[in-house]
């Protein structure tokens, strides 16, 4: 067929757009947000970092949003 591997990173996008999908509510507009971002980093520590300067994720509401869009990816990403 036609389908060619896709590389982790095109892997890690399709990740985040199912994650669109699945994001409760409250993180659905920061999902969304990522989704339209590229080179999003696939480890958690630089994910993070890359969520408060890109998506501005600052203070106790920020650290909350980040870890539940980590879990949701990760959970995503192991399925």
């Amino acid at each position: 067929g036609n389908l060619k591997k896709l590389t982790p990173q095109e892997a890690w996008q399709n990740t985040i757009q199912s994650a669109v999908e699945q994001a409760p509510e409250g993180l659905r507009t920061y999902m969304t947000q990522l989704a339209d971002l590229e080179n999003v980093p696939r480890k958690e520590k630089p994910f993070r970092n890359f969520l408060t300067n890109s998506l501005k994720l600052k203070g106790k509401s920020g650290e909350k949003a980040k870890a539940g869009m980590w879990a949701l990816l990760v959970k995503i990403r192991n399925e």
